[in-house]
C-alpha cells in the first residue's frame, strides 16, 4: 500500500512538473486556448478570451498552423521618413555684372571689359518650419565689347 501511495505521488509530481514546463514554454496555454476553449480560463465569450491571453496563441486556431516558438519583435532598423531629408524647394537664379568704370577699357585695344559672375540662390525646405538658404556660383566670366557710348559697353561678348 505504502509503494502504490508513492508511486501516485511520484506520478502526480512528474505530471506538475511536465505542466509547469509546458506552462514555461507556451505550449500548455495554446493547448488550453485551442483544445478545451475559453469555457475553461473562465471566459464565457469569445472576447473576453482575447483578453485572457488566448490571443497570442489563437484562439480558434489549430495546432499546426500556430507557431509554438514565434515571438513578435518589433523591427530594428530605423523608418527612413522624408521629413528628416532636406530637399529644395526653390531656386532663384542671378547674374551680378561688374563694370570697372573707366579701368574697362583696354589702353591697346579698342574694347571694353567687364565681368560677370552668375549665382543661384537654393531654398532648402527641411523638417524644421524655417527655410534655409544657401548660396551657389558659378565660376566668373569676361565680357568683352567692342561697341560702346559715352566710355560703356554696349554690346558683350563672353569669352
Amino acid at each position: 500500500m505504502l509503494f502504490l501511495l508513492l508511486s501516485l505521488s511520484l506520478s502526480l509530481l512528474f505530471l506538475l512538473l511536465l505542466l509547469l514546463w509546458l506552462s514555461y514554454s507556451g505550449v500548455a496555454r495554446l493547448i488550453i486556448c485551442n483544445f478545451v476553449g475559453s469555457s475553461f480560463l473562465g471566459a464565457s465569450s469569445p472576447s473576453a478570451a482575447a483578453g485572457s491571453g488566448c490571443d497570442q496563441g489563437g484562439a480558434g486556431r489549430s495546432l499546426a498552423s500556430a507557431s509554438l516558438y514565434y515571438e513578435q519583435t518589433r523591427q530594428h532598423t530605423l523608418e527612413t521618413r522624408t521629413e528628416h531629408l532636406s530637399y529644395i524647394e526653390a531656386e532663384y537664379n542671378f547674374g551680378v555684372v561688374a563694370d570697372l568704370d573707366l579701368g574697362s577699357r583696354d589702353p591697346q585695344e579698342f574694347i571694353w571689359r567687364s565681368y560677370l559672375k552668375k549665382g543661384r540662390v537654393v531654398r532648402l525646405n527641411g523638417r524644421s518650419q524655417r527655410d534655409r538658404f544657401t548660396l551657389v556660383w558659378d565660376e566668373e566670366l569676361e565680357l568683352v565689347s567692342s561697341t560702346a557710348t559715352r566710355n560703356r559697353s554696349i554690346h558683350a561678348q563672353i569669352t
